[in-house]
This record gives structure tokens, sequence and C-alpha cells, in this order.
């Protein structure tokens, strides 16, 4: 009901914004060849008429519901969506293994250069809503490209990168994008341990591994680190959480998350992998590992079942 109420709201907000402007008292908003385009995060309202212009209005539902203008053009064709303005955008930059800061990081936003400070944060002004390219690298650890999708006047975006010379430690980070909001990261470990976000592990003691990072927010990371390898395969996956437990976002499957899976052994890279673009359900089984023997069996699949320990 939430949606309906915020779409009586948005009508009345557009007519006060098309006769806001100067006219005659007898003008009116025609509403009879409006036709409603988009699915999922933004919907435009074309052929709205006044005073004899034609307009594409552009709205945004957020997270919460919520529908918010975000321009207009005149005319029946383009995409005010995309031509609604300019955001500034601010990347911070952490160390996967401690949430830490990383100042001195160079970080490209569509090849334009920023080093982030001693908070770890950069900001870029005049960014285009829609999406972009993000790469972020830094001395001693490891690098990071993404596409980000910008949809905020004013947007933050966390990344992490794996640093330090703990060269035996395996770590397994997560990003997606801004919808859906929450991906969890979970590991099956030798011997039937869950770590995950309510059972976050232990460094010092078995399981000897842990989620260093949790996010809830859209983009992650979301980090695992394995301390000590122990005998027998892990299993790692991805669950939906947003689409299988929030109603509100049940139009966001897997495959339209842009989620992303790098496993690292220190600050090595190991392999990556895409979330697939084809298949249905609420977890995505990214690989078996054998941390002892160093062995990586990919499986990439989704499905509507948790993964069970191997």
């Amino acid at each position: 009901m939430k949606r309906h109420f915020s779409w009586l709201f948005a009508i009345v907000v557009l007519t006060g914004v098309l006769t806001a402007a100067a006219a005659p008292a007898n003008a009116q908003v025609d509403w009879s060849n409006a036709y409603v385009e988009g699915s999922g995060n933004n919907v435009i309202i074309r052929d709205v008429r006044f005073m004899g212009e034609s307009y594409s209005v552009c709205w945004e539902w957020d997270t919460s519901s919520n529908l918010l203008y975000r321009g207009a053009v005149t005319g029946t064709t383009g995409d005010p969506c995309m031509a609604a303005g300019t955001a500034a955008v601010t990347i911070c930059v952490t160390n996967a293994a401690d949430g830490t800061p990383i100042a001195g990081a160079t970080v490209l936003l569509d090849g334009v250069s920023g080093t982030t400070g001693a908070d770890g944060c950069v900001e870029f002004s005049s960014v285009s809503f829609g999406a972009h390219s993000l790469n972020v690298s830094a001395p001693g650890c490891s690098t990071l490209s993404q596409t980000i999708n910008v949809i905020q006047p004013t947007q933050s975006i966390n990344v992490s990168l794996s640093c330090g010379p703990a060269t035996g430690n395996y770590r397994i980070e997560l990003t997606w994008g801004s919808l859906p909001t929450n991906l969890d990261a979970n590991l099956l470990v030798p011997g039937g341990y869950h770590v995950a976000f309510d059972n976050m592990g232990n460094a010092a003691s078995y399981p000897f591994a842990a989620l260093n990072i949790n996010d809830t927010t859209s983009f992650g990371p979301e980090i695992i680190t394995i301390y000590m390898p122990v005998a027998g395969y892990y299993r790692y996956f991805v669950h939906n959480y947003s689409e299988n437990y929030n109603p509100g976002e049940s139009g966001y499957p897997l495959t339209q998350s842009q989620a992303a899976v790098t496993l690292y052994r220190g600050a090595t890279e190991l392999q990556s992998w895409d979330v697939p673009r084809m298949g249905a359900g609420y977890w995505w089984h990214v690989f078996d590992l054998d941390a002892v023997n160093q062995t990586i069996i990919t499986v990439d699949v989704l499905q509507y079942s948790e993964p069970p320990f191997p």
C-alpha cells in the first residue's frame, strides 16, 4: 500500500511542478495521453501535456519505497532519469582485513583520477546519473574494478582492498550493485561451522575463519578470511537476503545484482566470478575450496535451496 500512496502523492507533486510556472488561469495538465515506462528502480511518465508541450518525467523508487522526483525533459523521447542532473560521489577505501582507511589509494572513476586522504575517502563532483567504471589500487594491496550505478545527488560508495604480507590467509571478497541492497556471504567450514552474518566465526580458534566486514546497504564489500586452513573442503555461497526476506525488493534477483566474488591468497588474486546472468534462486553457490592443497572447484550455479555442507 505504501507504493500506491506514494504514486498518488507523486501525481499531486507533478501537477504542482508543471503548474508552478506562470500560466493562464485556465491552463491544465492533460493526462489523457500519458503512459508509464520502466520497471524496477526508475519510472518514466511519458507524454504529460502542459500548455501545448509534451513532457517526460522521471521518478525513482528509493529503498524505502518512496517515490522521488528526478527531473523532466520536453518531448516524448529521451531519458529524463539519465538527464536529471549530476551527483557528488564519495569513494571510501578500507583495508579488508581490519576495516581501517587506506590513505593514498588511487581511485579512477571513468578514467578521472583521485587520491584518498587520511580518512580513506575522495570525492568526485558533477558525476552524471547512470553506470560508471570504478578502479581502485594502492601500494601493497590488491586492485579492484567494478561498475557502480549513480542514482542519488549525494552518494557514498565503500570499497576494500586486500593488503598485507599474510600470504597463508585466504580472503573472499563479495561486492554488488545498488539493488538488491543486502547480499550475504556464507562459508561452510570443514567440521560443521557456518560462517555468516549471524555467526561470524573466530580468527584465533576453530573455525579459524571469520566474517570481517558485513554490509547491508548495497555495494559491499563483505569479506570472509580463512586464517588457518583445516583439512577438507570449504564451501562458499552468496544469499540474496533482500529478495528472500524483503517483499519490497522481490523484483531484484541475483542475476541483476552485479555481484562479483574474488578469492585471494594473501594479496594475490587466485580467481574471480561474476554472478550468472541466467538462472534463478536465492542462493549462488560459487565455489568449493580445499585450502590445504590449494584446490579450487568452480560451481557457479543459482539455486532455490541453501547449499549443504560438502
